[in-house]
């Protein structure tokens, strides 16, 4: 906040600074959210168990419109979809009632490989979210 205030302050022009994107992180700490999802293929779901983005695609399409978001063409046929709609999607499960949200990485961590690489992106990122972890487990 303060970084953007003395641009402006500066009379920097500030472009598309009205959004405000909040993401969502691991419990307890700061950790690699968008590397499981990229390179370990994880997912989420539910408090109920329910794998959950997938029912909002329609509405974030709308929202974006089609021209952008073509279920046929680009995101939604990607996984995952981008940060901030599988970050909206999140936000708006929890407002719906179905709260709270967990990574699944049992299918991911089968492979020893993926479960190292897993560990090495919370190591290169936050080694304190890791020690805690390991310290609780």
């Amino acid at each position: 906040g303060s970084a953007y205030g003395l641009l402006i302050e500066a009379g920097a022009k500030m472009t598309q600074m009205e959004n405000r994107i909040v993401l969502a992180r691991f419990k307890d700490g700061y950790g690699p959210v968008g590397a499981y999802f990229l390179h370990l293929h994880t997912y989420t779901q539910n408090g109920y168990g329910d794998e959950y983005e997938s029912k909002w695609f329609p509405e974030l399409a709308e929202r974006v419109g089609k021209a952008y978001l073509d279920t046929e063409n680009q995101h939604f046929s990607h996984k995952p979809i981008p940060t901030c709609l599988r970050n909206h999607a999140f936000i708006s499960e929890v407002a719906a009632g179905r709260g709270p949200i967990h990574m699944v990485t049992v299918e991911a961590f089968q492979d020893p490989h993926l479960e190292e690489v897993g560990w090495e992106n919370f190591l290169g990122m936050t080694v304190g979210q890791a020690v805690l972890w390991a310290a609780t487990d």
